[in-house]
């Protein structure tokens, strides 16, 4: 939606995936700490890392602290290169957890009521209800405002989501296609 209104966007979980490729540095600590089975035939297995992961406050934390750095690097870059564009997006589920957030001139969160939320991550595949239970539940008591951030509940039609999405890049970017400064606002999606 983001892009539509002209907007270039960064995908953090594209970025995910491109840190964790066979051979990275990054995949060899995961399995350092998460165990040498969730990689299998030398590529992650996303879903048994997942469940790894979300089983502590602990394990997100390192899992956070070896892949967040890595992305967060990925994410810069593109940044730079996309330099001049209206407004650069960078669509991240952990973007509140990450220093990236720091950088960013507003922040614009996707929240949804949490069994909508367990439905939409069950929907997508490859992950139990138990794993997928923990990643909600590893999200609650965030605090998801703060300067600079617009919340919008994404729980009705996709229409009524897309004025709202529409509404809320205006209010980043403004009418002018720049933000104060005279230089492209640096929206970012923080999603459920």
């Amino acid at each position: 939606m983001l892009a539509s209104l002209g907007c270039a966007v960064i995908d953090g979980d594209a970025l995910a995936r491109e840190v964790v490729q066979p051979g990275s540095p990054v995949l060899r600590k995961l399995a350092e700490r998460f165990g040498e089975d969730i990689c299998k035939g030398g590529s992650l297995d996303r879903s048994l890392l997942a469940e790894r992961a979300f089983e502590s406050t602990e394990a997100r934390r390192d899992l956070n602290l070896i892949t967040h750095p890595a992305i967060n690097a990925l994410a810069l870059e593109r940044a730079k290169a996309l330099q001049g564009a209206r407004a650069v997006a960078i669509d991240a589920a952990a973007l509140l957890e990450s220093e990236l957030a720091g950088l960013c001139a507003h922040t614009l969160v996707i929240d949804a009521p949490e069994e909508l939320r367990l439905r939409r991550i069950l929907a997508r595949g490859g992950v139990t209800e138990l794993a997928a239970r923990r990643r909600v539940e590893a999200q609650r008591g965030m605090s998801f405002t703060g300067p600079g951030h617009i919340l919008i509940t994404n729980d009705g039609s996709e229409e009524a989501f897309g004025l709202a999405v529409e509404k809320a890049f205006h209010a980043m970017v403004g009418g002018s296609g720049g933000a104060a400064g005279g230089s492209a606002g640096v929206p970012a999606v923080a999603e459920d």
